[in-house]
């Protein structure tokens, strides 16, 4: 028999050997697909997707209201209090504790005036701790949802110069003991002459963790373990 004739002989099993290899390799493709795309929807991998590195994120500025309400968050983040209350508006209601789980009503409560710098860093490092110790925010993001009426605001606070006023819906996702939520925040944003002030709801001394309501509608959406 010739050599040639070996070959021939030999090419059947060659090719059978061949297709079980694509057949196997093939096989072993379809079930990690399948894995992953059963492990994409556990808190894990999902955890793991939220907290890849990532750029530091910048602070936008106050060009705009969806802007501005994402710069007064990232101070809170970042502990830089003095740069949040640049950023925000906080009437003095009464002499009576504010409620801060109530929206604004403007007009519907006598105005003292406004909370003062000391006042409103000391606050702060009470209720979320010096340097933002007590939060750690992943991710945040503002847009407008509704615009208001700017002379309501105005009459109610004796504020010259509001030119537009704005309801902000804010959100993204916060990191806790061992899991991480989800939340979101509606804030009336002012545009005073130039610049744009979160209006926020009240003053009122910090009695427990996060009493402002700095953070609402919490919701888990993945575990850290």
């Amino acid at each position: 028999m010739s050599d040639r004739d070996s070959g021939e002989q030999q090419s059947p099993g060659t090719h059978d050997y061949r297709r079980t290899v694509i057949i196997v390799v093939f096989i072993v493709l379809l079930v990690l697909g399948a894995s992953l795309r059963a492990l994409s929807g556990h808190g894990i991998v999902l955890t793991a997707l939220i907290y890849a590195p990532s750029e530091k994120i910048r602070y936008p500025g106050s060009r705009t209201p969806g802007d501005t309400a994402v710069s007064f968050y990232l101070s809170l983040d970042s502990g830089d209090y003095e740069r949040a209350y640049g950023l925000v508006l906080e009437p003095r209601w009464t002499e009576e504790p504010a409620s801060y789980g109530d929206a604004i009503a403007a007009g519907n409560a006598p105005f003292r005036g406004w909370t003062g710098e000391q006042e409103f860093v000391r606050r702060l490092n009470s209720e979320i701790g010096i340097k933002g110790s007590g939060i750690k925010l992943n991710a945040v993001h503002a847009r407008v949802v509704e615009e208001l009426e700017p002379d309501v605001y105005a009459r109610a606070f004796d504020i010259d110069g509001v030119r537009s006023a704005y309801r902000v819906k804010a959100g993204g996702s916060i990191l806790g003991a061992c899991s991480i939520f989800s939340w979101n925040r509606e804030l009336v944003v002012l545009q005073v002459g130039r610049h744009y002030r979160v209006l926020l709801d009240g003053t009122k001394e910090a009695g427990s963790f996060y009493y402002q309501s700095w953070f609402t509608g919490l919701e888990r959406i993945g575990d850290l373990r």
